[in-house]
């Protein structure tokens, strides 16, 4: 039974590889996601500095088409895009946005699911007394919008809290941003 199952997946993703060959999709992101299928059903759900599912900062929005839908979205600029990421196992774990004017360019990934983590094992739903215990050397910062967050030399990490006098432990982070 596990055999035929094996066989049938391999079948699939041939098939698949085939007609996305046709639509020009990115061959090594196309055998990533295969390989995950294949080894254990899971996709690999590390935040990385500069990326996050193989989607990085400055990419075409092209080239991620297939795992990103667009999304009218007013809390953004209305001059840039935003697209919600999803795989066949997860949905909306992240927004990618656009640049300005420039469309076609990725300007920030926003991940908002608690599956995926840093090296760190930070992930949305993480305490500010986790962050603490793992981050050496961070600032507390407020965004234009009057949010809290904490910025490390990689990532922004916002907290569900309105910007009190005083940060608690118990604070939980809402969303991890790479720009």
């Amino acid at each position: 039974m596990k055999t035929t199952l094996y066989i049938l997946s391999f079948l699939f993703l041939f098939g698949c590889k085939k007609i996305t060959n046709e639509l020009n999709i990115d061959e090594n992101k196309l055998d990533e996601i295969s390989e995950a299928i294949m080894e254990d059903n899971t996709v690999d759900l590390f935040i990385r500095k500069d990326s996050f599912l193989g989607i990085s900062i400055y990419d075409s929005i092209n080239e991620h088409k297939f795992i990103l839908t667009k999304q009218v979205d007013t809390i953004y600029n209305p001059e840039q895009d935003c697209y919600v990421l999803s795989t066949i196992q997860y949905e909306n774990l992240a927004k990618v946005i656009t640049k300005g004017k420039n469309k076609n360019s990725i300007d920030r990934i926003i991940i908002t699911s608690p599956e995926a983590k840093t090296e760190l094992g930070i992930s949305v739903g993480t305490s500010f007394k986790y962050i603490k215990e793992k981050i050496s050397a961070f600032e507390i910062k407020n965004s234009e919008s009057g949010r809290r967050y904490i910025q490390d030399s990689n990532f922004k990490y916002f907290l569900n809290d309105n910007a009190s006098n005083t940060i608690s432990d118990s604070l939980k982070v809402t969303q991890i941003i790479i720009e």
